[in-house]
């Protein structure tokens, strides 16, 4: 069996989270490790018996391999992308796939140009409950898509998380990019390519960030369904809430919780009285991470085209961007930016 050589640029937690599924698939290795912090590229290197750089440069020059993880904050994504590209080295990139439409269209272009893969890891299409009701839509049996909305919110940065590239937007790309590339891509995923973009929002109590702590944003799908999305970081006392409302012609979609094995998401068809449930923890699939891993593994080694390309990563950087623009600009922005 042919064995991909992967490296891994980012040696934090999601690093290795992306990491260690990669090297426990039969058909690939991680075999060379980066990153600026010399202890914890160290301590990586050590996990996976790979070797250890602290220049992604010299990564991507001299350990031989054949595909690279970027796992670095946000604004590091494109320079890692168009160097490792340029080498001819294929790439998963975390999400977001960089803090700007501007700097996704530069990686997009680096890689066609090269040939490589470019496959941008939004893992939420993966999990459970997620992955559950993307089956269940794309039958067909509930009808076209009319509305979603997705409530994510929660408590301000701390802990681990409040480094200091998560507190400035260009960094980071702001909550709606660091945080919400999953929802906003998800909805993509049942409603299609979007026409428009209105948020309302602003920063009201989380003075340690440059961005806005509170967002309701309201997209308008191509295909005439409409999306909401309530972003907040303003939750007290460990409160937060994560919840999902998909409006179908001839069904409807309650997600209690999508995190939650514990949760249940409720649903209803036309013309019937009965709730039905499913719990989320009775659903069997895959490993988030180690799906999304594996089918970037498996695209490469076949040639054959990645589950999520640029432009799907692309496109949920492109609905925040908007967004934010909308908030600054007090008006509905058209999309393509």
């Amino acid at each position: 069996m042919a064995q991909l050589k992967v490296g891994l640029l980012g040696c934090g937690g999601m690093g290795l989270s992306l990491a260690t599924p990669c090297h426990e698939l039969p058909n690939s290795t991680i075999a060379a490790v980066c990153d600026t912090d010399e202890a914890r590229a160290r301590e990586a290197g050590d996990k996976f018996a790979a070797d250890v750089y602290t220049d992604y440069g010299r990564l991507v020059a001299e350990a031989g391999v054949d595909a690279v993880i970027v796992a670095s904050p946000p604004f590091m994504h494109r320079p890692m992308v168009e160097c490792a590209v340029a080498s001819g080295k294929h790439v998963l990139c975390e999400k977001p796939m960089a803090p700007t439409v501007a700097d996704c269209n530069a990686m997009i272009a680096a890689a066609d140009r090269a040939g490589t893969q470019l496959m941008v890891a939004q893992v939420l299409r993966y999990i459970p409950a997620f992955h559950w009701l993307r089956d269940q839509i794309g039958s067909g049996a509930y009808g076209d898509v009319l509305a979603i909305s997705i409530e994510r919110i929660g408590g301000r940065w701390g802990g681990d998380y409040g480094v200091p590239w998560r507190l400035r937007r260009a960094e980071s790309g702001g909550n709606l990019m660091e945080i919400n590339a999953h929802e906003l891509d998800f909805m993509r995923c049942l409603a299609g390519d979007a026409a428009r973009v209105y948020a309302v929002g602003g920063n009201y109590i989380c003075d340690e960030q440059d961005y806005e702590d509170l967002v309701f944003a309201s997209i308008t799908f191509k295909s005439g369904a409409v999306g909401w999305l309530h972003s907040s970081s303003l939750c007290h006392a460990g409160m937060g809430a994560y919840t999902g409302r998909v409006q179908c012609s001839k069904g409807t979609f309650f997600i209690e919780n999508g995190f939650s094995s514990d949760a249940y998401i409720r649903y209803g068809v036309e013309g019937g009285d009965e709730v039905k449930a499913q719990k989320i923890g009775d659903i069997e699939v895959e490993p988030a991470v180690q799906h999304e891993v594996r089918l970037f593994v498996e695209a490469v080694l076949s040639d054959t085209p990645v589950a999520v390309p640029g432009s799907d990563g692309r496109a949920a950087v492109e609905l925040a961007e908007a967004a934010y623009r909308s908030i600054a600009e007090r008006r509905p922005i058209d999309l393509p930016l």
